[in-house]
């Protein structure tokens, strides 16, 4: 057990529990569960929502490598899981463009010019 000077132990033991609290939060390692709870409630808008599923999901299923939550491993999980939806699937680019598209000149030849004054 580490020694502390006289001061120090008076002024641990004369903190109020919110004190008491506050330093033990900022001494210990943050829990990896708190950290995966907050980020679930991030994306799902619901503290006891997020309270409840980071309780019994495994853990190192949303960690990276060094230990840290992965807010796209969260993101991810709450997919699969169906609580978040699908993001959309990014559109492909149009290939065609101008005159010289085979896909026009074939709707050219079917269906015959159209022009704005036509139309």
């Amino acid at each position: 057990m580490v020694e502390l000077p006289p001061e120090v132990e008076q002024q641990l033991s004369s903190m109020s529990d919110a004190d008491w609290h506050a330093l033990g939060a900022r001494l210990r390692a943050p829990d990896i569960r708190e950290q995966l709870r907050t980020e679930m409630a991030k994306l799902l808008g619901n503290e006891d929502n997020a309270t409840n599923l980071a309780s019994w999901v495994r853990t190192d299923v949303f960690t990276n490598d060094d230990g840290e939550v992965d807010p796209a491993k969260v993101r991810d999980g709450l997919t699969k899981l169906g609580l978040l939806s699908q993001p959309p699937r990014p559109l492909r680019p149009w290939r065609g463009g101008g005159t010289g598209s085979r896909g026009i000149e074939a709707a050219a030849q079917r269906f015959g010019t159209t022009t704005k004054e036509n139309t």
